[in-house]
């Protein structure tokens, strides 16, 4: 086996482990938090997901705020 195949098999591997311990199997609901700089039609995929359920589906809280120059302050 060449390095280069033994590098590649290495971050394969790393990408795998990395992917399958990012999952959570916790039966409890996680915060997201989502700041907005604006209201625009950039945010209208979570405005669709929020309005359709799909967060609270997934056994998400998401906290959608908007961020403006007096929030920064």
């Amino acid at each position: 086996m060449t390095v280069m195949k033994k590098v590649a098999l290495l971050l394969l591997s790393l990408v795998f482990i990395l992917s399958v311990s990012a999952c959570s199997f916790g039966g409890g609901k996680e915060t997201i938090r989502v700041a907005e700089v604006t209201r625009s039609i950039f945010y209208a995929p979570f405005y669709a997901a929020i309005s359709q359920g799909y967060f609270e589906e997934e056994g998400i809280d998401l906290d959608l705020t908007r961020l403006g120059v007096e929030t920064i302050r």
